[in-house]
């Protein structure tokens, strides 16, 4: 899934990419990628192992602009 947000707004790092790492392994690991630097920093969302990750297909969300 992807689309875009004002950085400000929703206290983010802007010019970066934000996803998932490695889903599909069962990872629990977002990924912040800042385009600028060519740097990816790696953050544990959560420590919960046992915790049911479900997987849907990809989809396209159309956000208009602001």
């Amino acid at each position: 899934m992807a689309t875009w947000c004002s950085a400000s707004t929703n206290n983010l790092k802007g010019n970066s990419l934000y996803f998932l790492g490695h889903l599909v392994a069962g990872h629990r690991n977002l990924c912040i990628y800042d385009i600028q630097e060519q740097s990816m920093e790696i953050v544990q969302v959560h420590d919960q192992e046992d915790m049911e990750i479900v997987r849907t297909p990809p989809y396209w969300i159309n956000v208009p602009p602001c």
